[in-house]
């Protein structure tokens, strides 16, 4: 007796990967994740809506400083008397610094002292002539030497010496007095550094 077997591949039952209950709750999911995708756009934009808004303010209030500015800038005129007494100030610190910068220059020349002078002229080893009286104010550049020489030729001899002398340069003799004394047989000579210089 030959047996027929009459059931087939296709009538067996077809094994499920993913139940129906997975996929309902996929589903349910994935809509759960796009309504909070959905909130938090919405909440950016409401976000980034409020900062446009405030940016557009302050724009706006920034239009309206520049504009209330440049009406003042056409309002004001200039005044020439402030500029004239701008510049009069100007002149007057300037010649104020010029005169700071003189007087310590002065100071600084006046602290030296002579003693420079003095050696520089002890230095000075002529026997026929001899000085009778100093004269010194470095700071009016005045400087008067007064003295007696045996003969007439000693006192360019000493003045060409004296303007060797370190101490000495810079100061340049304007008066040169060569003279014969009363009642002597010496002469009298004088050296000053300046026209009208006179020792007190």
């Amino acid at each position: 007796m030959q047996q027929v077997n009459l059931y087939t591949e296709a009538l067996r039952p077809v094994r499920l990967l993913v139940s129906l209950n997975q996929v309902v709750a996929g589903a349910i999911l994935t809509v759960i994740l796009l309504i909070l995708l959905t909130f938090g756009l919405q909440h950016q934009q409401g976000k980034a809506q409020a900062k446009l808004a405030s940016l557009q303010g302050q724009v706006s209030q920034l239009e309206a400083t520049v504009v209330e500015l440049r009406d003042r800038a056409a309002r004001m005129v200039r005044d020439e008397r402030l500029v004239a007494t701008n510049a009069k100030l100007k002149a007057r610190l300037q010649e104020r610094t010029e005169l700071m910068a003189l007087i310590g220059l002065n100071l600084n020349r006046s602290q030296q002292g002579f003693s420079q002078q003095l050696v520089s002229l002890a230095r000075q080893d002529i026997s026929s002539l001899w000085l009778t009286r100093l004269y010194f104010d470095l700071l009016q550049d005045q400087i008067r030497i007064e003295g007696i020489a045996a003969n007439a030729e000693s006192v360019p001899h000493y003045l060409q010496q004296l303007r060797k002398e370190p101490a000495f340069i810079g100061h340049h003799f304007e008066l040169f007095s060569l003279f014969q004394q009363k009642d002597s047989e010496f002469l009298a000579f004088v050296l000053a550094s300046r026209l009208g210089t006179e020792a007190p």
